[in-house]
């Protein structure tokens, strides 16, 4: 069938209420009935897309067990064929080419484009009611975008994520996209307004699927506020693929005086950052009914995850709100049309808490683009990853040296306010990677302005913090 000649289902009237999110789809003149195929369904979010016992999805959409059973001692009637096969029918269905093309843009994210598990490349359509749900997984995270959709018949089959992605986005124009897929043939054709693509197509029962469960902790925080708490960690995330355990921001809920925190933590073993703000209800006991009574279970998330959801909620498309869901062994994002579920690393994370150093008692005072620009400007004269910079503390000033035998010296200084314990004058002699603190420097003060540095001597962790909220940074120090 083509969706774009004038004998099509798909009217223009169809495709006006197809962009204001109401389908008027017609329905297709179709044989006469046949018998139905052994149901074999694919569950997605709980609706039933129907399969034959091939993995071929049915027209019609989920099946009554009730009405497919027969009842002991039934037979066939005598008229029949004993060999009659059930006529498989085509589907198709019509989606805005935008939102299409916004949907694979985000799934293809987790997709590799020449995976050694074939099923890997393929995305999952699965047209159900008035939608289609585009699936694409890696095997530990699966992510999940909505669109609606004109639909003639419930159907699902798989295709290349990137080979479609780039259909959609350098094809002929065309406001609409007709989907068609017949159970019988391993292909599914995609029509723009005057060109049409064949693909070929592996079948749905082959798509690994996330089977994640209940999640019994659920909670909801404004979509800005889970993404500064991310923007504030994942800088510190650990690369090492020997520490497992440090490949992920670790997200847990603690008692903090009268009130319950949830909060961010990422290490590197260099440096660390935490990023804290008030529980919302679901993530703890007495928050509102939601949390069974107990602390949500601490949760490793993996980088990429992390990654992911970063980048599809910055800006712009930062949403208003972010649904998150924990059990033991997975965690949930859902915003928008978008849901992303993830394994957790297994694993426990350290006792963080214990490296934060509790009596630095001489604090530094700065103006953090003064820093910034001030450690960019000595780094120059060295190219060498982690080379540290000196940093002389006095009350007035802050002086920093960064010494190449192989090229010469730089040094610059800058106004601080420093002071010990007592009256007394206090100086502090301590080096830094300067790769480390020019990211520390963003991350805690994001806007400017200043940043309290709290020391203790050339050998110990420093803490600090900045204009962002919530957020306390630890720095190990390095030898000059």
């Amino acid at each position: 069938m083509n969706a774009f000649s004038h004998n099509s289902h798909y009217s223009t009237a169809s495709a006006i209420a197809l962009t204001a999110n109401v389908v008027a789809f017609p329905p297709i003149r179709r044989a006469d009935p046949a018998p139905e195929p052994v149901d074999t369904s694919i569950v997605i979010d709980g609706e039933v897309i129907a399969t034959d016992d091939r993995g071929n999805p049915l027209d019609g959409g989920p099946l009554d067990a009730a009405e497919n059973s027969e009842e002991p001692g039934d037979t066939a009637p005598e008229d029949s064929a004993p060999d009659a096969k059930p006529v498989e029918l085509p589907a198709s269905a019509m989606v805005d080419r935008a939102a299409l093309t916004k949907a694979f843009d985000i799934v293809k994210r987790v997709v590799e484009r020449r995976s050694t598990v074939p099923i890997l490349s393929n995305a999952m359509l699965a047209a159900n009611g008035e939608s289609i749900a585009i699936t694409a997984t890696d095997l530990d995270k699966e992510i999940r975008v909505t669109v609606p959709a004109a639909i003639d018949a419930h159907f699902a089959t798989t295709v290349p994520a990137h080979m479609l992605e780039t259909f959609l986005k350098k094809a002929a124009k065309g406001d609409f996209v007709a989907l068609n897929t017949h159970p019988s043939i391993d292909a599914a054709t995609v029509e723009f307004e005057r060109v049409k693509y064949r693909l070929n197509t592996l079948p749905v029962a082959d798509f690994p699927m996330l089977t994640a469960g209940e999640f019994p902790h659920r909670f909801t925080m404004s979509g800005k506020e889970f993404w500064s708490m991310v923007d504030g960690t994942r800088c510190a995330v650990s690369t090492e693929e020997t520490r497992y355990y440090l490949n992920g921001i670790f997200m847990h809920v603690l008692e903090l005086g009268n009130r319950n925190v949830l909060r961010l933590v990422a290490t590197d073993g260099h440096r660390l950052y935490m990023q804290e703000t008030t529980a919302p209800d679901g993530a703890g006991p007495d928050m509102g009914g939601r949390g069974g009574g107990d602390f949500m279970p601490g949760a490793i998330i993996p980088r990429g995850t992390i990654e992911l959801v970063y980048a599809l909620t910055k800006g712009k498309a930062c949403p208003d709100s972010i649904d998150v869901a924990v059990s033991d062994r997975y965690v949930e994002f859902a915003f928008d049309n978008v849901k992303i579920v993830s394994k957790l690393i297994d694993g426990t994370f350290p006792d963080y808490q214990r490296v934060i150093p509790t009596g630095n008692d001489k604090v530094a005072t700065f103006d953090a683009a003064e820093m910034l620009e001030a450690v960019e400007s000595v780094s120059l004269i060295s190219h060498e990853r982690g080379r540290a910079a000196k940093f002389t503390l006095e009350d007035g000033q802050c002086v920093l040296s960064v010494n190449n035998p192989d090229s010469g010296s730089a040094t610059a200084t800058i106004a601080c306010r420093f002071k010990g314990q007592g009256d007394e004058p206090v100086s502090v002699e301590i080096g830094f990677n300067t790769g480390y603190l020019k990211s520390l420097l963003g991350d805690a003060a994001p806007d400017g302005g200043e940043i309290i540095g709290e020391f203790s001597d050339a050998g110990s962790p420093t803490v600090f913090r900045g204009t962002r909220e919530g957020w306390t940074g630890v720095l190990m120090p390095m030898r000059v």
